[in-house]
């Protein structure tokens, strides 16, 4: 994975599998995700604490939904792109 470290440039840093098991084992009894979640994604990928929202989400065979590029993520846009039932035929 890259982080930007402290000085805001790009460097690699190596994580163990036994660090990303430990990490689920962790955070998954916490956010309680359950295989019909759907979970917002709005860190770039490209962020180190995006694992955050992505990895648990999977793990427990729940939906990431991405950001979408527009502006309906703000405000009322938002919450209707997160409620499926809002979503047009």
């Amino acid at each position: 994975m890259y982080t930007s470290g402290s000085n805001g440039r790009p460097k690699g840093a190596e994580i163990a599998r036994s660090s990303i098991r430990n990490f689920l084992r962790v955070v998954s009894p916490v956010y309680d995700m359950r295989p019909g979640d759907r979970v917002y994604q709005d860190m770039t990928i490209s962020f180190d604490f995006s694992i955050e929202e992505i990895w648990p989400t999977w793990a427990a065979g729940a939906t990431v939904i991405a950001s979408p590029t527009d502006s309906a993520q703000l405000g009322a846009g938002l919450a209707d792109f997160l409620d499926p039932r809002e979503a047009q035929p």
